[in-house]
């Protein structure tokens, strides 16, 4: 895990600078996102990790226009969120988080 932070959080400045300069969606932010998830999952951060998930769904939502294109692409990370973040499974994790992400991928694969 120490290796891979750094790496993490260069590619996590990275995608959300290209965001800034395509000024509009940027799949690679998103995926930038749940890495950073995952990596604060492992450090123990939860509440980082669904942070990073919250900044995800928001930038679903401020994109809504834009993601007729890529929804399936979109649907596949919020998957790959549920099958691999601890703060989204419906046993232990946020009630709250985990309905939002559902209600979305619901929107997405609509």
């Amino acid at each position: 895990i120490d290796e891979v932070e750094p790496l993490v959080l260069r590619y996590r400045g990275a995608a959300k600078a290209q965001s800034e300069k395509e000024g509009g969606f940027c799949s690679a932010e998103l995926r930038s996102l749940l890495a950073s998830a995952r990596l604060h999952e492992a450090r123990g951060r939860h509440q980082e990790a669904a942070k990073e998930v919250r900044a995800m769904l928001e930038m679903l939502r401020e994109n809504e226009a834009n993601l007729r294109n890529v929804a399936a692409s979109c649907a596949g990370l919020l998957l790959q969120a549920i099958s691999c973040l601890s703060v989204l499974n419906p046993e232990a994790g946020d009630k709250e988080l985990i309905k939002a992400v559902a209600d979305k991928l619901s929107n997405l694969m609509a």
